[in-house]
């Protein structure tokens, strides 16, 4: 680096913090790259846990259920099906779901986000 002076302070100085700034950023974007791989992942396995607990309750194969499967139009669920799914949930999930927010888990997607905005494990 050459080393001239520009308003007191030595361009060295400057250069030498830019460059650790930009180290800095590049460690942060790399972290919030591997922190971003992580709710993909936990999305797919949520996805495979409530497959599978779909499967059960409501006895459909699992590569039948997909993410927009509605519950009661898609995978044959009725009201009891319904309510025993929500518990089912619950307690795989250690979520407590109210009963309106109940109503409003009408497809695989809907338990998925709900889960995932909801887990207390």
């Amino acid at each position: 680096f050459k080393n001239t002076q520009k308003d007191g302070v030595s361009l060295q100085i400057l250069k030498k913090k830019r460059s650790n700034q930009v180290n800095f950023l590049n460690r942060k974007n790399d972290y919030n790259l591997i922190k971003n791989k992580n709710p993909s992942s936990s999305l797919k396995s949520t996805f495979d846990d409530i497959k599978k607990i779909i499967s059960k309750q409501l006895s459909v194969e699992e590569d039948k259920i997909q993410m927009n499967s509605n519950f009661t139009k898609d995978l044959g669920a009725d009201s009891l099906d319904l309510v025993e799914l929500i518990m089912a949930l619950e307690e795989k999930f250690n979520v407590t779901i109210s009963d309106q927010d109940a109503l409003k888990i009408n497809t695989v997607q809907d338990a998925i986000d709900y889960i995932e905005k909801n887990n207390k494990q």
